[in-house]
């Protein structure tokens, strides 16, 4: 890609200090259209993108050159097609535009910007998309704070995601363009089969509902009510929460069934 001043755009690749070229939408359309049967023939059901869905740039490329209203075109076409040829589009903190056309979002966005004051943030892109798209935040190996943040995701309504390795994860280190420390299976095997189930417990049977209603029941409680008629309460706090019968254990959440029984 190029910028109005004629330079080319760069990205920095994570951690290091090397960048690297961004590439024009209209070449990766080229390219993904020439590739596409080529992964169809081997097998290949789906594929994993990264910015593609994620950002627009006016592109001043002589020969594939884009303003963002196209640039947008363009990219929902790309994901369009591989959608369609493979049958599965993994995204990348995908926008909305981009919704879709992917069946996974890894990295939703789970925050606000804090640019803006607020009181506290309000959980709206999965709201609004809940029961139209699986979805998840960081890595679960990757949190910064395990606890809240698996608390997060459950009153969010996201699903786990684990990024393993095979090699240790020393043998990473300073690896080109990778971020993660800490990766090795077996180091993490019991710990992501009590996290899915626990996920499960939660989330398992409303993956395809549509998020009705979600509230602050008191500082640090939140609630989180599917169509079925689910609530999930959250708490974050370090004692209890109650309410007339309800009890959520500190640091916990707990499900009530749509009749009401726990």
């Amino acid at each position: 890609m190029v910028n109005l001043a004629g330079r080319t755009l760069t990205q920095s690749l994570l951690f290091n200090r090397e960048r690297t070229p961004v590439v024009s939408y209209k070449f990766i359309e080229e390219m993904i259209h020439n590739d596409l049967p080529r992964y169809k023939a081997i097998g290949v059901d789906g594929l994993a993108v990264g910015m593609l869905g994620q950002r627009l740039y006016n592109d001043y490329n002589t020969e594939y050159g884009a303003p963002r209203d196209e640039a947008r075109n363009v990219q929902e076409k790309i994901l369009s097609s591989i959608k369609d040829t493979l049958g599965g589009v993994q995204g990348e903190k995908t926008n909305i535009y981009g919704l879709p056309h992917v069946n996974y979002i890894r990295g939703m966005v789970y925050d606000n910007s804090y640019d803006l004051f607020s009181d506290e943030s309000v959980p709206f892109v999965q709201i609004a998309t809940h029961g139209l798209v699986s979805y998840s935040s960081e890595y679960v190996n990757n949190r910064q704070e395990d606890v809240n943040d698996f608390l997060r995701d459950i009153e969010y309504g996201a699903v786990p995601a684990f990024v393993f390795t095979k090699a240790e994860t020393k043998t990473y280190v300073n690896s080109y363009g990778l971020r993660f420390y800490n990766t090795y299976y077996p180091d993490w095997e019991n710990f992501a089969s009590e996290q899915y189930q626990r996920y499960n417990e939660a989330l398992g049977d409303v993956q395809d509902q549509f998020i009705t209603g979600h509230k602050t029941l008191a500082p640090g409680v939140k609630e989180t009510t599917y169509a079925n008629g689910k609530r999930i309460i959250v708490n974050y706090n370090l004692t209890p929460y109650r309410s007339g019968d309800l009890v959520v254990p500190e640091h916990n959440f707990t499900v009530v069934r749509g009749g009401g029984g726990q």
